[in-house]
């Protein structure tokens, strides 16, 4: 997969400043925007399963507890 897709960004936070990106043997020059925005998606899409994860454990949590307090009748 190659980076050759056009993209418009507006930001108020980053300046036009360039940074050499080397993912392959040739170095590219991309946007500080375009930087900032990869490695939030990174840090993301390592974050993610994770939080799934705790949020399904408390739901079942959740549900466990208002089961016994149903069962229990001390709600």
């Amino acid at each position: 997969m190659e980076d050759k897709r056009n993209v418009l960004v507006l930001t108020t936070r980053h300046k036009l400043n360039f940074f050499e990106v080397s993912d392959r043997p040739e170095a590219k020059k991309k946007p500080e925007a375009i930087v900032a925005y990869n490695n939030a998606k990174t840090l993301y899409r390592c974050i993610r399963p994770v939080v799934i994860l705790f949020y399904l454990g408390r739901s079942i949590k959740w549900y466990r507890k208002v089961a016994v307090e149903l069962l229990t009748g001390t709600s």
